[in-house]
């Protein structure tokens, strides 16, 4: 039987996501991509609002401040030279990197000229009959704030029947990234969705799964998340 690893397609203003739809029929075959199905649309109608800056009371004495500890589960930011290495996955337009699992491979080649994919990995063999995979899109809108889009395609989601939790804020190469996570009513198909922006760029990574393969799948999708470096 095909198992269909569904990709949305978004409509972020007048702009539109096209995504993938991989199938995979056993561990010896190649995913093939076809038009998605389905469409989830994401048009705000109002501007998304930057949160403002804590006030904070001036400094009494002539010492310098001390600099506020990170908040808690965010990680700290450190420059680092990009990893190298047959893992090591370069964005199309180049402008950032990640490193797959142990086990995944490089898939963007096999899914066509979509020229708002950035990149496209998946786990060398399926799990629960499903392909694990990850994409990454990007679009550029100009929008620093990605809280709205996200939590509208998420509505869009819920509206057509799916389970829709969002997931809190996190940083994502140094970005703050809003996402949620889905699966169908019949809960054959899993999907996690954070949205980001850098320099009016918005980028969407997306990984599909089974919902009984979550745990492998989040670990791997941390993984990608953590290499994360921008070039």
């Amino acid at each position: 039987m095909l198992n269909r690893l569904g990709r949305p397609a978004l409509a972020l203003s007048a702009t539109a996501v096209t995504a993938l739809m991989l199938t995979a029929c056993g561990s010896n075959d190649a995913p093939s991509v076809s038009a998605p199905s389905d469409t989830a649309s994401v048009a705000p109608s109002t501007p998304a609002q930057t949160p403002s800056a804590p006030e904070t009371a001036a400094p009494t004495t002539t010492s310098a401040p001390k600099t506020p500890s990170a908040a808690p589960g965010t990680p700290t930011q450190k420059p680092s030279k990009p990893a190298t290495g047959k893992n090591v996955i370069l964005a199309k337009k180049k402008q950032f990197q990640v490193t797959m699992p142990k086990g995944w491979q490089d898939i963007g080649k096999k899914i066509g000229d979509m020229k708002i994919i950035e990149l496209a990995i998946a786990d060398g063999k399926p799990s629960n009959g499903t392909l694990t995979n990850i994409n990454v899109a990007s679009i550029k809108l100009g929008l620093s704030d990605t809280k709205l889009p996200a939590e509208q395609s998420a509505k869009k989601y819920k509206e057509q029947g799916d389970v829709v939790k969002m997931q809190p804020q996190r940083k994502i190469g140094g970005e703050s990234a809003n996402g949620y996570t889905k699966h169908d009513r019949k809960n054959t198909q899993s999907q996690t969705q954070w949205f980001l922006s850098h320099k009016g760029t918005v980028y969407i990574i997306t990984l599909t799964n089974h919902p009984k393969s979550a745990s492998t799948a989040d670990k791997a999708l941390g993984e990608v998340i953590s290499s994360w470096t921008w070039r």
